[in-house]
């Protein structure tokens, strides 16, 4: 897939998630609570996305004959940012699911992911996370408008 293919999604997601803000920080300790657990899974994709955009910008920037090795590191990273997106989804469920509709960046993590997994046609995941936003009276009407698509 093209890079900027790659790019596109990772800041289709991103810029649902990061339209609505972005979390507080808790410290670095390990985190023991859905809530906790997920601040710290949100965190780290908040970091994978910074280095994402930086390599982005670098190979943009960069000669055309040494953009080969950026464009791997790029993937390596775009390969890291899928394998988290499944733990950032399961951490948001779980924080959700404890404590619906308290954490705003959660709530928008699941909408984000939701609107990610509509648009590669993987409806049945979509649908799972709709179904668990309408059965806790999620307020973000927007979920519900892609839901209902």
């Amino acid at each position: 897939m093209e890079l900027s293919n790659w790019r596109c999604i990772g800041f289709g997601l991103v810029a649902l998630i990061g339209a609505w803000g972005c979390a507080e920080l808790v410290n670095g300790q390990e985190s023991k609570s859905p809530a906790e657990q997920f601040q710290a899974t949100f965190r780290e994709w908040n970091t994978l996305e910074a280095e994402l955009t930086k390599r982005q910008r670098e190979y943009e920037a960069a000669p055309a004959a040494t953009r080969g090795e950026l464009r791997q590191q790029y993937e390596q990273l775009v390969e890291q940012s899928s394998e988290l997106l499944t733990k950032l989804g399961s951490a948001a469920e779980a924080a959700y699911t404890v404590a619906p509709n308290t954490d705003k960046n959660a709530t928008r993590t699941l909408i984000g992911i939701l609107v990610f997994h509509y648009r590669q046609d993987q409806y049945d995941k979509a649908l799972h996370i709709a179904k668990l936003l309408e059965q806790h009276n999620c307020p973000e009407t927007a979920a519900f408008s892609i839901a209902g698509s």
